[in-house]
This record gives structure tokens, sequence and C-alpha cells, in this order.
């Protein structure tokens, strides 16, 4: 089945255009290939399991991307800290060799 009618055949059970072209290419990623969900006689059962599997796809791929942009930011604050005392002990190094003034 092409593209063109897999997108056709969910719009006629009610999916929209933008919800019937994701489902598509959530389907094409997971299987290669379309097949007419109209053959076993549940199109409705096979197109809410698609939105429910479409729905679950978008909110592990958010919550990857979340999780990535926070490790990255947490690497670069133990970064920022790392630095930080770094500079930290360098001036207290040359503090302590400094007698003139009392810690």
């Amino acid at each position: 089945m092409t593209r063109k009618k897999y997108i056709k055949v969910l719009m006629s059970l009610g999916a929209q255009r933008n919800e019937a072209n994701r489902m598509a290419e959530y389907k094409r990623l997971q299987h290669g290939s379309y097949t007419d969900i109209r053959t076993d006689g549940w199109p409705s059962l096979h197109l809410f399991g698609l939105r429910c599997a479409v729905i679950a796809q978008m909110f592990v791929d958010k919550v990857t991307d979340a999780v990535m942009r926070c490790s990255t930011s947490m690497v670069d604050l133990g970064r920022e800290i790392d630095t930080l005392s770094g500079i930290i002990e360098e001036a207290t190094e040359g503090i302590e060799q400094n007698e003139e003034f009392d810690l």
C-alpha cells in the first residue's frame, strides 16, 4: 500500500491530515511498510492503537530530549565548578605562601 493511500484510509476513519501523517511516519519507521488496517474488521481499534503509539513515541522523544539537555547542563556545571575550585585553590596557595596575612 502506498503512503498516500494509507493516509487516505486513516483520514477516512476520522484521523486529521497531520495526525494521519504522523501515524504513517510512525508505521514506516516501525514496520517499513504500510498495511491496510481495514482488512481484519477492526479498523477503529487499529486507529486507536496507532494514536496511542504515536503519543507514546512523542512522549519518549520529549523526555529523552529533556534528559539529554539536563545532562549536558550538569556536565557544563561540573566543569564550571571544577574551574572555580581551581581558581580558588590557586588564590589560597598565594595567600598561604605570603606570611603577612593570617587566615
